[in-house]
């Protein structure tokens, strides 16, 4: 195992740049910035169990456009023990957690008054653990966060479409291998698939803990408690 410790925020020195970590552990004392107000279209890629330890994350910071974050593999972990960040003012930026790939962050955010990010989290194993508040588009537009093919996002509390200027921001869900489905807020807690008929309510222990969550089709209820 190589230990790269670096002191300052990572900074790319020019459009169209790549940053590979690949079967190394690397860590940054400060932020990582993939992108920034000089440069952009710029990509960090995790894989083959590398391992990236920093402060913040942020893909598209500042005017940043087109930057991009990829975590693959089994093994491969981006630790943030601050926020991840993708799309701040700049659009279409994105997160990519696939193959087993893990992201663990302190809070999250998709798309500051900036529109069209994404973020995907795909496939068993591939896990984004936020320990905070995960806010989806505050201000933005366009913005979308799908989780498919047995991925999972584990987050304390989330928002979506947190202020009056947000528009056309969608959260969507794959189900059994069927196409990916949108789901809308009914309130805090409940969530419904107008396709499908179906809703889901999130359940809060007295800590306003997220323990569980409730499936209701066709007037069964079906339970499933969070996993770590």
């Amino acid at each position: 195992m190589a230990l790269d410790s670096r002191p300052s925020e990572a900074q790319y020195t020019a459009d169209f740049q790549t940053n590979i970590i690949s079967g190394v552990t690397s860590n940054w004392s400060g932020s990582y910035w993939i992108g920034d107000d000089t440069f952009s279209m710029n990509v960090l890629v995790i894989q083959s169990n590398g391992v990236l330890t920093n402060f913040d994350g942020l893909v598209g910071h500042s005017s940043s456009s087109n930057d991009s974050a990829v975590v693959s593999d089994s093994g491969s972990v981006w630790i943030n023990h601050g926020e991840v960040l993708i799309g701040n003012k700049g659009g279409g930026n994105s997160l990519t957690v696939s193959n087993g790939g893990k992201v663990v962050s302190g809070s999250g955010e998709l798309g500051i008054a900036s529109s069209n990010n994404s973020v995907l989290v795909s496939d068993v194993g591939s896990v984004w653990t936020n320990g905070g508040t995960l806010s989806v588009s505050a201000g933005g537009y366009g913005n979308s966060l799908v989780i498919s093919n047995g991925g999972k996002v584990i987050t304390k509390d989330a928002i979506v479409s947190a202020l009056s200027s947000s528009q056309n921001n969608r959260l969507l869900v794959q189900i059994g291998g069927q196409d990916f489905r949108e789901i809308f807020p009914e309130t805090e807690t409940n969530f419904f698939m107008k396709e499908l008929n179906i809703q889901f309510t999130f359940q809060r222990n007295d800590r306003g803990q997220v323990t569980g969550l409730v499936l209701r089709q066709n007037g069964v209820d079906l339970p499933a408690k969070r996993t770590e």
